[in-house]
């Protein structure tokens, strides 16, 4: 964990292997939504937010990944509807992130960002699930050291080096100071040194590398740049 100047970390974990860890309070969670954890965290001054941990199915599972990817638009659709299940306040920021497996054909990820819903018979109709009606941002995710945006590398595997990690924004209430994915191993030995860094460090949790955004809400309606104010189909 990294270290916090006061108090602990708020930590909620689902059934299976999502967690999501924050400095401030997990005033609810919604562990229904299959492969993905939605939780609202309560940042004081600044309103709630939610966050979303999601590891979708891997590899040939293009089908299932559609599914999964519905039903969360579902939720969030019935989240940002007044009357639902789950009653967000208007521009509550919504953040998506985690292993979505984007590999091989099928149009989960568009949805993700649309809010296009591919089996509108169980799962309704289409949004637009930016507060401003519009896509969601996907972040790029560069690597610090070299431009890549690979998340997942392995030289021994039948799988080649790709991005199977992705973060998720309503860049309508939320503005991305930083973004970027760090592989350590790619560092030269000073930058490491500058850092307090060793070569496997980006290992130690997981095989996948860190993905890091710094985000900050704005409450300015109408800022989105026009080349992003699209229709959503």
């Amino acid at each position: 964990w990294m270290p916090l100047t006061e108090g602990s970390w708020h930590v909620a974990k689902d059934d299976w292997d999502l967690i999501v860890a924050s400095r401030w309070p997990i005033d609810a969670t919604y562990p229904e939504v299959y492969r993905q954890y939605p939780v609202l965290i309560n940042t004081g001054d600044n309103g709630d937010w939610m966050v979303t941990a999601s590891h979708l199915k891997c590899c040939n599972g293009a089908e299932q990944r559609q599914t999964e990817a519905d039903e969360y638009m579902a939720f969030l659709r019935d989240a940002m509807t007044p009357g639902g299940e789950v009653n967000l306040t208007e521009r509550t920021p919504v953040v998506y992130g985690g292993d979505l497996n984007m590999v091989g054909p099928g149009q989960a990820m568009h949805t993700l960002l649309t809010g296009d819903i591919a089996n509108e018979a169980d799962n309704g109709p289409d949004f637009g699930p930016d507060w401003d009606g519009t896509a969601l941002k996907e972040l790029k995710g560069l690597q610090t050291d070299q431009p890549m945006n690979y998340t997942w590398r392995n030289d021994n595997s039948q799988w080649p080096a790709g991005k199977l990690d992705y973060m998720l924004v309503q860049d309508g209430v939320v503005e991305v100071l930083g973004n970027f994915a760090l592989e350590t191993a790619s560092m030269s030995n000073q930058r490491r040194t500058q850092y307090g860094l060793n070569a496997g460090d980006d290992m130690q949790a997981s095989d996948h590398l860190i993905i890091v955004a710094d985000l900050r809400k704005h409450d300015r309606p109408g800022t989105k740049p026009a080349k992003q104010l699209k229709q959503i189909d």
